[in-house]
């Protein structure tokens, strides 16, 4: 005749029925753990029950053994230890039992932060995802055995594990049944232990490491990248520079690449035929002593300044109605100037000195005093007004300023106030 059975609620495991404290994961079942005192009972007449046999006796003696109490004070569990190493380390492929479902998550959350930090190591050293892969591969087994465990404290077989594998719905059914509500009781983790504390502080120096290391590789990343883009960039201008030099070489018109023989800067208008390497020499004698040659064309609103370098043999081409330019101070101008017309063109050293205009019929006349740096390559607007005329031998310019002080039933009938101001050319 075997004895009445039952489960324990806090492991699962089978125990007797009359067992006062778990064998297996050593838990009282009663409240109080002493035996209650007996109580005091009228005399009655003795009833005679047969005797046990043998077997049942020693059962009983060895259940009564295990439900004395004992005074050795009883171990306590650490986080890590409770939610970790006891399911996935000590049970590693024990596929038997039940498991509570506080003890699984948190369990299965102490996996996937210690999955994060093998992720993290694999980028710091390089290893790609060789940490991280094999982690995967060393707790695929004890995942499943807790998932099982899981499985059959909610009442369910363990063969629905398996539900994963449909396609679509199984990955979210399987979350559904190992969230659902279970017999066994998770076990309170009152404190936290020293060794729990080391290993959340190496997973956090771990990973905050980790994070920094990224961040400076990606600036170094982003720098190179940059470099290298800038390096792919310079030489496909050099390219394009060095096409347009030997297309110019093969223009019997162009500006020839030897040397002139007189180290002057020149200031030449050409409205009608391109300049001759014979024309360029002789403008070169008979101007400002410099480092740079200049002349323009301009035809239908469009004006070209050529720019010839005497030391590098190098011409640069600018579109003047094209070219950004900027006003010498903040808010001097209420629009970007566009020079349509040059009257006249200044070489002084590194920089020329232009006098253009707006076109009378491109929307009103505007004159422009425009200083362009052949070292930076940059134009400025330095003044503008109605009229700009040179003086001092070139070295001052003064610009005509003009306000309507009253409106006129026509321009001719409107009053203006007039004034100079006077700019100096260094």
């Amino acid at each position: 005749m075997e004895d009445a059975t039952k489960r324990c609620p806090y492991c699962g495991e089978e125990i007797l029925s009359v067992a006062k404290k778990c064998k297996h994961c050593g838990e009282w079942l009663t409240d109080n753990a002493q035996e209650p005192e007996p109580q005091p009972t009228l005399p009655s007449e003795p009833i005679r029950e047969p005797a046990p046999e043998p077997e049942q006796r020693k059962a009983q003696a060895n259940e009564r053994r295990e439900a004395a109490p004992t005074s050795a004070p009883k171990r306590k569990l650490g986080f890590i230890e409770y939610y970790f190493i006891d399911p996935f380390i000590r049970q590693y492929a024990g596929f038997k039992g039940k498991m509570s479902r506080r003890q699984f998550w948190m369990g299965y959350l102490c996996l996937a932060m210690l999955l994060f930090t093998l992720f993290c190591i694999d980028l710091v050293t390089g290893l790609i995802f060789v940490c991280t892969l094999v982690g995967a591969l060393a707790f695929a087994v004890p995942f499943a055995a807790a998932a099982v465990r899981r499985l059959h404290d909610a009442g369910l077989s363990g063969w629905w594990f398996f539900i994963q594998f449909v396609p679509i719905v199984g990955g979210v059914w399987l979350l559904v049944l190992l969230a659902r509500k279970g017999e066994t009781k998770a076990q309170k983790v009152e404190s936290l232990l020293p060794t729990d504390a080391i290993a959340a502080v190496a997973m956090v120096l771990i990973v905050g490491v980790s994070i920094i290391w990224i961040s400076i590789r990606s600036n170094d990343y982003r720098q190179t990248k940059n470099a290298v883009y800038e390096e792919a960039y310079r030489g496909t201008q050099e390219a394009i520079a060095a096409a347009e030099m030997e297309e110019r070489n093969n223009d019997p018109n162009a500006i020839p690449d030897e040397v002139v023989d007189v180290a002057n800067a020149c200031s030449y208008y050409d409205n009608d035929r391109s300049l001759t390497a014979n024309d360029f020499t002789l403008i070169a004698r008979y101007n400002d002593a410099g480092r740079h040659c200049a002349y323009y064309t301009q035809k239908e609103y469009q004006v070209v300044l050529y720019q010839y370098n005497l030391e590098n043999r190098k011409v640069r081409v600018i579109d003047l109605s094209k070219t950004k330019i900027y006003p010498k101070k903040e808010g001097q101008m209420e629009v970007t100037p566009v020079i349509f017309e040059v009257s006249q063109i200044l070489v002084r050293g590194d920089r020329f000195y232009i006098i253009g205009s707006t076109n009378a019929n491109a929307g009103g006349y505007i004159a422009y005093l425009i200083a362009y740096d052949t070292d930076y390559e940059s134009f400025e607007c330095l003044d503008y007004g109605v009229n700009i005329q040179l003086i001092n031998d070139n070295r001052q310019a003064v610009v005509t300023h003009a306000k309507m002080i009253k409106e006129g039933e026509s321009f001719a009938d409107s009053e203006f106030k007039t004034w100079d101001e006077t700019v100096n050319l260094p």
